[in-house]
């Protein structure tokens, strides 16, 4: 899969120089979890043609090249996962991640110890990716909750304690 973006500096790099960009890149839905990303080094946009087996005109962007990556939902994720809530315990808030592999509607709900719903804070459609919410339990008394995700034919469900 080849894209085509295009990035500019703030002026010349040097011989074996360095120089921080910014850009924002939308990746495929089609690629592997782990794509290989260039960038083509070529001030004078000489360079007609790229081979994997050189190193003339590009430089591999290796994970700990590429920084305050704003948007989790870049990569697509190969499976369905709903992440231990963090802080767990908590006072009075707590983040809840989850990864859908697929685009469907969503339900993340909270119940209370005997199995009550307490609180839906999510139910719609959303798009294959990584997610992030915030509870807030600040109305609610101590103690033990679980949060569930229910996507498709996926079903989680987790435990996370409230303490005051």
């Amino acid at each position: 899969m080849h894209g085509s973006n295009t990035i500019s500096t703030n002026g010349t790099i040097s011989s074996r120089g360095r120089s921080n960009v910014e850009f924002k890149w939308v990746v495929p839905t089609d690629l592997p979890s782990y794509p290989r990303v260039y960038a083509v080094l070529d001030q004078e946009n000489s360079i007609t043609e790229i081979h994997e087996d050189n190193n003339k005109g590009y430089n591999i962007l290796g994970i700990f090249s590429v920084t305050g990556v704003e948007d989790e939902n870049i990569i697509i994720p190969e499976e369905y996962t709903l992440y231990q809530s963090y802080p767990n315990p908590f006072n009075p808030t707590t983040k809840i991640k989850y990864s859908l592999p697929n685009s469907d509607i969503v339900s993340l709900k909270v119940f209370d110890i005997l199995g009550r719903e307490i609180a839906v804070l999510v139910n719609e459609y959303k798009t294959a990716g990584t997610y992030s919410v915030e509870f807030n339990a600040s109305k609610f008394a101590s103690g033990v909750y679980f949060y569930q995700l229910k996507s498709g034919n996926f079903l989680e469900t987790k435990k996370m304690t409230l303490l005051k």
